[in-house]
């Protein structure tokens, strides 16, 4: 009986502190952003640098400040949080978007793209050459992960080294890594991107109209509440019926299948774009960019480095590496081609970072007319990623 009773005590505190979280992360990125407004920092420091930053910091902190348990299921609501928040944000930034003004810059940003996915390949078969005689003797499965998660996404990581036959070991350091490296170049995109690449790149030239998004204001008080409930209510019918083709077609591991996920949304969303009311509808554009600084905390929660403490030093230093000259080397590309700063950051979001981070740097360079266009192609990598993962794998053994 006394068993039971602390059992049941213990499963008490549990469901208090799951509600506790829930509240946090729902309620700091509106919190935040009404102190950045209050504080006049929003030109010197947005709201998604804030939230991804500080998400980062709790998630380095809670070992410190939890027990292994209790840190783990923060870390499992957390990734539940991000994941549910940008797939619900997607759909109502596209259902609200302007599909003339996507499709004026599709054959640009396919230019942009295939410069992004040639550096990846390019670099790949550079380091096979010149580490050849190194110390890192998996390095032809290490690059064939390293070209599947810039082109694709982590799903294609996974799937690239159970293609290759990689040891578990490896895959979690290589992820380890590869969350340090492309969460600290994601902070710095948003924090410096826009001034210092605005320096080196043209800037973007609307085709039309500029989709810009609207007032930043994240409370929905001003607008219309009633079409937000209509445009949430939308959202999470799309994200129900697109998770049944991804249930019924698994990814390699059983689980959900992100890619048609994915896929599915944004077909949802366009069509409904097109055919629906919903871009006329006010105040959902501000909601969705609360949903994505939720997404940021998040996902920034969930870059903890721990695992690099031990036997992460070499792996981090080959892939901090091979992301800093592949950036410079989609730089170089970009400027030879002068291709303008917006175009460049979001593509290059696209193959680096995947999907979910693109709304993120549209809100940012507050550019919605690049967005459906460059999800598209990052779904493309994500098509294309394993094919070329284990084609580099497979050159990288001839030298």
């Amino acid at each position: 009986m006394i068993s039971f009773k602390i059992e049941q005590l213990f499963s008490f505190m549990d469901l208090l502190f799951l509600l506790a979280q829930l509240l946090l992360f729902f309620a700091l990125p509106y919190l935040l952003a009404q102190l950045n407004a209050f504080l006049g920092l929003q030109k010197y420091l947005s709201n998604i640098i804030i939230c991804y930053a500080l998400g980062m910091l709790l998630g380095n902190a809670q070992p410190l400040l939890l027990s292994e348990s209790l840190g783990a299921q923060t870390a499992e609501t957390a990734k539940l949080i991000a994941f549910v928040s940008v797939l619900l944000a997607l759909p109502l930034l596209l259902m609200t978007s302007d599909l003339r003004s996507w499709l004026r810059y599709l054959g640009h940003l396919g230019k942009v793209f295939f410069i992004m996915l040639g550096s990846t390949l390019i670099l790949a078969l550079a380091f096979a050459y010149a580490l050849a005689n190194g110390p890192y003797e998996e390095l032809p499965t290490i690059l064939g992960m390293f070209t599947g998660v810039y082109i694709g996404g982590t799903p294609n990581m996974v799937a690239v080294s159970q293609a290759l036959e990689a040891e578990d070991g490896l895959f979690v350091l290589l992820n380890a890594t590869d969350v340090l490296c492309s969460g600290l170049y994601f902070l710095l995109l948003l924090s410096l991107g826009n001034s210092l690449l605005g320096r080196l790149l043209p800037k973007f030239k609307p085709k039309g109209a500029l989709e810009e998004e609207e007032a930043p204001a994240i409370s929905v008080e001003q607008y219309n509440v009633k079409q937000i409930i209509w445009a949430l209510g939308l959202a999470i019918l799309i994200l129900g019926l697109s998770a049944l083709p991804a249930l019924y077609w698994p990814n390699t591991q059983g689980e959900i299948n992100s890619s048609i996920l994915l896929l599915s949304i944004t077909t949802a969303s366009i069509l409904l774009s097109v055919f629906g009311p919903s871009k006329h509808w006010q105040g959902v554009y501000p909601f969705a960019d609360y949903l994505l600084l939720v997404f940021g905390l998040g996902a920034g929660y969930l870059a903890n480095f721990s695992e690099l403490a031990q036997d992460g030093g070499s792996y981090l230093l080959l892939n901090a590496s091979f992301l800093g000259l592949l950036l410079l080397l989609q730089l170089f590309w970009a400027y030879i081609f002068r291709i303008d700063r917006d175009s460049f950051m979001i593509c290059s979001t696209a193959t680096v970072m995947g999907p979910p981070f693109v709304a993120q740097i549209s809100s940012s360079l507050k550019n919605r007319s690049l967005l459906a266009p460059a999800i598209a192609f990052s779904l493309l990598g994500l098509a294309l990623a394993n094919y070329l993962g284990v084609l580099v794998a497979y050159l990288a053994e001839l030298f």
